[in-house]
């Protein structure tokens, strides 16, 4: 069995260290021409275009930009059975697990370069993950503090019912984290970018189930589950999938009294062409 898998969701070409022992590319869509690791894609079943309305699960294509990282994290949970500890993440950030410990940044801008891509895709991450995990449940991308409330913040951008059905929908589907609800009003500091870091594959599968199921019960309650709102927005009122697990692993993880180790996030800028 192995220790560790970091999955890369990709919708586009990106640069990408194929050497890693550890790290996997994942697709949805199979007409992009990302070079193969199609280990997520319509054909894969079941997958999560099974959660979604009738009307929505035709174009793979679609499918994957509704889920966004939660396509994988579905591939996962049924397909997945033969590692440790797993993470998930978007092919532009990387959790750095081997980082230097008085840099307290949250996030490290960088371009995406072959050396760049070997550094947070190497080998040496691996006892530092292991070092960390034998004290800690999991790891996970250092938190960002808003100036507002978990609730709040997402509400800057998304639309009200949407979050309203949500919170209902995690009382009904996780009925013993329903005296917890009350952490998305109290907390302003939080991870915002999912389980990216590296998290026991059983309790993994225990989120992911959870939050499958939380947003099956959305798409069948709301009327019309993917709104846009403002075309022109940057954020897209029909992309809550992605949005809302972000603020739901965090909250899963606190209601489940596990702790956490954080690590810095890499966000990597495409590398710039050489004229």
């Amino acid at each position: 069995m192995e220790k560790f898998r970091l999955y890369v969701t990709t919708n586009k070409k990106f640069p990408f260290d194929s050497t890693s022992s550890w790290v996997a590319r994942t697709g949805f869509e199979r007409n992009l021409d990302l070079d193969g690791d199609y280990i997520c894609t319509g054909a894969t079943t079941p997958n999560i275009a099974e959660l979604l309305p009738p009307i929505e699960r035709g174009d793979e294509y679609r499918v994957g930009y509704l889920a966004q990282t939660i396509a994988t994290e579905y591939w996962i949970l049924h397909h997945v059975h033969d590692i440790d500890y797993v993470g998930v993440t978007g092919y532009r950030r990387y959790p750095l697990f081997l980082h230097d410990r008085g840099d307290q940044n949250a996030l490290i801008h960088t371009q995406a370069t072959p050396e760049t891509m070997q550094a947070i895709c190497g080998t040496h991450h691996l006892p530092v993950m292991a070092s960390v995990l034998s004290t800690y449940d999991v790891i996970v991308p250092r938190a960002l503090t808003f100036a507002v409330s978990v609730k709040e913040q997402y509400l800057v951008s998304q639309i009200k019912t949407i979050w309203e059905l949500f919170i209902d929908c995690i009382g009904d589907v996780v009925p013993q984290f329903k005296r917890y609800l009350r952490w998305f009003d109290l907390t302003y500091t939080s991870l915002y970018f999912g389980p990216m870091g590296m998290t026991p594959l059983g309790l993994f599968k225990e989120y992911a189930d959870s939050y499958a199921k939380i947003v099956a019960l959305m798409c069948i309650r709301a009327e019309k589950p993917f709104l846009v709102i403002d075309e022109a927005a940057r954020y897209r009122t029909d992309r809550w999938i992605g949005y809302l697990a972000e603020r739901y692993y965090p909250f899963f993880l606190f209601a489940s009294k596990v702790t956490s180790f954080q690590v810095p996030t890499v966000f990597l800028e495409a590398p710039v062409a050489v004229a």
